[in-house]
Parts: structure tokens; sequence; C-alpha cells
């Protein structure tokens, strides 16, 4: 269950548990920004945070199967769900200004060896 969504959690996206990926996103975009303003002051830095890194999974049609993949053994196709959101601090607040949904893809399995083949789709961005 992604954690903005249990019934255990209660805050704001800026005080989501932080994340391997989410430091790295942010060190990334806060370099660039400094690249392109030196002068950029504290509050004026992107905070990233994923609030949701799900794996899961869906049966795909079987006509779909027989055209692009004869040979799997399976018709579930695995992936993971992440959203991850962008905010500023603005007056002691965080705001939201962007919202990524993607999904990544990545096993593959041939000849009994397990080929990691990461492919992320960007699913929907909202900017607020």
């Amino acid at each position: 269950m992604p954690l903005l969504c249990s019934p255990h959690y209660s805050g704001s996206v800026a005080t989501l548990p932080p994340s391997f990926m989410a430091a790295f996103i942010q060190e990334k975009v806060n370099h660039r920004q400094q690249e392109l303003n030196p002068d950029i002051q504290p509050d004026e830095l992107v905070h990233i945070n994923v609030p949701s890194n799900m794996d899961t999974s869906f049966d795909m049609p079987r006509l779909y199967k027989a055209a692009f993949y004869p040979l799997a053994e399976s018709f579930q196709v695995r992936y993971t769900s992440k959203t991850v959101c962008a905010y500023q601090v603005l007056d002691g607040q965080p705001v939201l200004v962007l919202v990524l949904f993607c999904q990544e893809y990545r096993a593959r399995h041939r000849g009994g060896q397990l080929e990691v083949d990461r492919r992320v789709y960007m699913h929907t961005v909202l900017l607020v």
C-alpha cells in the first residue's frame, strides 16, 4: 500500500521518510539549480520525496502475449509503480510543485538467466 494511503500515515510530503532515490534526485536537481543560479537562496531549493514505491503486476491480454511475447511462460507482467514529489518550502510550509507517476519494468528471463532491463515509463506528470 502506498505510504500516503496508509491509515498509519498522518503528515505532509515534507515529513516522509528519506529514500536513496529521493536523495539522488534532490542532489542532482539542486546541483543544477546552483549551476544556473549561483546566488540561489536555501529556501529556493527543491526537495524531493518518493511517497509510493510499490511492486505490482497485471495480466497482459492473450492476443498481445501471442503477438509480442509468444515464448513468455506467464501472462503476468511485473513492474514497480513509483510516485515522485517535488516541493519547495515557502513561509515554513511545503508547497508541492510537481508529481511524477512512473512505472519501472525491469526483469526478463532468457535461457534460465535473469537479465536486468530497466525501463522507466513516465505515466503522468502533474504540475501543481
